[in-house]
Parts: C-alpha cells; sequence; structure tokens
C-alpha cells in the first residue's frame, strides 16, 4: 500500500510540472488503458443486466482472484462445487444458477493491465452490492480487507460451525484498523482445491453488502469442506 501512496504522489508531482497540453498527453499515452478498462466495466455490466433478464437470474456471484482454474464465467464450477445446494434451498435451477467468475488477475508489485483492470472491477463490484463471495491468496485477501469489504464472520456463521473450524479461521485487519475473523481458510479438504481452483490453500469472505448474503452463508459453509 505505501508502494501505490508513494507511486501517486510521484505521479501527481509530473503531472503537476506539465503545461495543459503536455498534461493530456501524458495521462492519455499512461492511462489510456485503466480508462478503457472502465469503458469495458460499463459495457460488461450492460451486458450481464440485459443478459440475465432475459434467461436465469443469480442466485449467488462468486468472484476468484488470482485462480489456478476456469477463466472467466465458470458455468461448469457450479455443479463442482456446490453440488445440489440450489436445489436443497429451494431455487429452481432453470431459473437462477451461480455465476462464479474465476478470471480476475491481480499483483500489487506488478499493476499490469489485468492487474489494473481487476482492481476498477472490484472496486464497482463491491460498491453496487453485486459481489456475494470472495476467494483469493492471502495477499489480495488482505488488501481488500483493509478497505472493509468483508462481513465478520463470526457473527454470521453458526456457533457449531465456528467452533468446528476455528483453526481455519482467518483474522485480519479491517477497514477500521480493527482485527476480526473475515475469513475463511480452504485447505485440501475444499472443493475448492480439490477441483483445482487454487492449488494448496485460499481464503474466503462474506462481501459487505452482498445481495445474496444468506445463500453465501450457505455456499461458505459448503465450502469449507
Amino acid at each position: 500500500m505505501n508502494k501505490i501512496k508513494a507511486f501517486f504522489r510521484r505521479e501527481a508531482s509530473t503531472i503537476k510540472r506539465l503545461e495543459p497540453r503536455q498534461r493530456r498527453q501524458y495521462i492519455w499515452d499512461y492511462y489510456k488503458a485503466p480508462m478503457l478498462a472502465a469503458v469495458l466495466i460499463l459495457a460488461l455490466a450492460a451486458y450481464l443486466v440485459l443478459n440475465t433478464s432475459r434467461h436465469e437470474k443469480t442466485a449467488l456471484y462468486v468472484v476468484m482472484v488470482n485462480s489456478s482454474g476456469a477463466e472467466g464465467r465458470d458455468a461448469a464450477g457450479e455443479d463442482r462445487l456446490f453440488g445440489d445446494l440450489l436445489e436443497r434451498e429451494g431455487y429452481d435451477k432453470k431459473l437462477f444458477r451461480i455465476d462464479i467468475d474465476a478470471g480476475f488477475r491481480y499483483s500489487r508489485n506488478d499493476m499490469t493491465e489485468e492487474s489494473a483492470f481487476t482492481v476498477q472491477a472490484l472496486a464497482a463490484l463491491f460498491s453496487v452490492g453485486n459481489l456475494d463471495l470472495f476467494i483469493s491468496d492471502r495477499e489480495v485477501f488482505d488488501s481488500y480487507a483493509g478497505y472493509g469489504c468483508f462481513e465478520d464472520l463470526e457473527a454470521l456463521l453458526p456457533q457449531e460451525v465456528l467452533g468446528s473450524n476455528a483453526g481455519r479461521i482467518y483474522r485480519c485487519a479491517g477497514g477500521s484498523g480493527k482485527t476480526a475473523a473475515y475469513g475463511i481458510i480452504l485447505d485440501r479438504e475444499s472443493p475448492v482445491i480439490k477441483e483445482g481452483f487454487y492449488p494448496e490453500s485460499a481464503i474466503a469472505g462474506i462481501a459487505a453488502g452482498a445481495a445474496n448474503r444468506e445463500l453465501a452463508i450457505k455456499a461458505l459453509i459448503r465450502l469449507i469442506g
């Protein structure tokens, strides 16, 4: 985070020294990829709204960052990871589906076009409440937990689940700096690992303001293994 702040300070200093015409050219040359990514996000959001209104509705939206599993929106992953969860919870699978987006890539130390796209896309998803369940490696999870992106699982999960998985509870600092149980470690007992979405372990959390919180809780319990 300090590197990112230092980067923005250097950029601000550089832009201030430039003439107006030079500033426009500089911003276009160096920031056209993120700007184009923002346009792409808006277009993608519009497409998804239109597409889901015509077909099945999303009962749960799962995002995976830095997964080694399928690229993009993985329809096959629904059954591989969640089995008959929708049917057991009373959803008609002809009308509802679980969306799994395993195509996001992000590195704090290498701000590539992919990383820039992921930052903007996740900012949009977290802010509008479209994201329900978030899974990533530890570094990425810590970064987003620090922005207050996750719910405290000790306030959501049943006590018997918390008790039997005490060793898997992941505590880290949240947006206010308070340390809480924002995540749970998915190890080799989890279908996320068994199905090859991550090699050894991952951390999952429920997004703050998730639109489908109740199903997200049950899905997370299913993923613990």
